[in-house]
């Protein structure tokens, strides 16, 4: 009995003591705790106040600089110049393009986009005549046309923003284009449908999502419903019939073959891209010159008349890409890209009287149409 007793109350102790370390183990923990939620709290605060200066001064400098922006990449385009390019790529869904994105952008980043079948392409419209223009530190006063005449209005004017005019206070677009290949490793994505002038700079590229993009029942003006354009036969004169037929086409070329080529030409041509003083939307003067525009590796040289468009010459060419090559995305230097960046977003756009003039007479399209 009594050594039993000892033997509890010895056990006892020990429970009291282990209690009782338990308890001074628990309250330093509780205090440790508490000094590093301090510091936490304290380093939250500090970063926090930090984030809210960094914030502040970047609002500041956007304020007297305006926004800046790199291009993730450049186009190289059938399209070598804005003569010929589409108002909207969906109406000559051949044409080709390749987007080339800059080494700075890992290849990863395009891992996944190969599972959609079309993308949106934000790009600058860096050939407009009405960029940004400073003089100093002090931008000048933005002087861009309120309003613009799109072909479907027959001279009518509208306001700029309720048309799809390049000529826009800051010159931005925005195109829907179908991928046809994606290659990570080449950091390139080639795509068909597209109203995207040569050596075009990128900003962003997103997947195209119907259940988000596409809103069927969205309504529109009236005059873009039954402003179509007028669809024109293209047909080939006997010599450029033969000169197709021996056509071979370079390494440099977006095409595969031939008949792939001929096809998207037919496409942009049966569009009329006669500007306005060539006489677009008329029969045309059969005794007059041919016309002549760049596309992909030709010169095409062709006639409209009697409502016909006529390819009267095919001829290799391949100006466009001695100029890209010149300008590949990552053999440009900074100075470069910041200038072709900061002329598109540059938060004043100073407008040229040549500018002024093209937006009113051809202003529907993502693209400028004229030279």
């Amino acid at each position: 009995g009594k050594m039993a007793q000892r033997a509890l109350a010895v056990a006892a102790v020990a429970l009291g003591g282990a209690a009782l370390a338990a308890s001074i183990y628990a309250w330093y923990q509780y205090r440790a705790c508490a000094g590093l939620k301090k510091v936490i709290a304290s380093e939250r605060a500090g970063r926090t106040k930090a984030e809210r200066a960094l914030r502040e001064k970047l609002h500041e400098n956007r304020d007297e600089k305006g926004h800046n922006f790199e291009p993730i990449g450049f186009v190289n385009s059938c399209f070598p110049g804005r003569c010929g390019a589409p108002r909207q790529g969906i109406l000559a869904p051949n044409t080709r393009a390749r987007i080339e994105l800059s080494r700075n952008i890992p290849p990863a980043s395009l891992e996944g986009l190969s599972e959609y079948s079309h993308l949106w392409v934000i790009f600058i419209f860096d050939e407009n005549t009405n960029a940004c223009s400073e003089k100093g530190t002090k931008k000048e006063a933005r002087t861009f046309p309120a309003k613009v005449a799109p072909p479907q209005l027959l001279g009518k004017r509208t306001g700029l923003f309720s048309t799809r005019t390049p000529h826009r206070p800051c010159p931005i677009g925005l195109t829907v284009v179908r991928i046809v290949s994606v290659d990570e490793r080449a950091r390139t994505i080639t795509i068909a449908g597209v109203d995207l002038v040569h050596d075009t700079p990128v900003l962003d590229i997103k997947p195209y999502i119907p259940a988000y993009d596409s809103i069927p029942n969205a309504a529109c003006a009236l005059w873009v419903k039954e402003g179509g354009a007028p669809v024109l036969p293209v047909t080939l004169s006997e010599h450029a019939t033969a000169q197709a037929a021996s056509l071979k086409l370079p390494a440099s070329s977006l095409f595969d073959n031939t008949t792939d080529l001929l096809a998207a030409l037919r496409e942009v041509l049966q569009l009329d891209i006669r500007s306005t003083h060539q006489g677009r939307g008329t029969e045309g003067d059969a005794t007059a010159a041919p016309y002549e525009t760049h596309f992909d590796c030709l010169v095409v040289r062709f006639r409209t008349r009697e409502g016909t468009v006529e390819i009267v010459d095919l001829v290799l060419d391949d100006i466009k890409k001695s100029r890209h090559h010149q300008q590949q995305p990552h053999t440009r230097s900074k100075k470069e890209k910041r200038g072709a960046a900061g002329r598109a977003v540059a938060a004043a756009a100073g407008d040229s009287g040549d500018g002024a003039a093209a937006a009113e007479e051809d202003e529907e399209g993502e693209t400028a149409k004229e030279e």
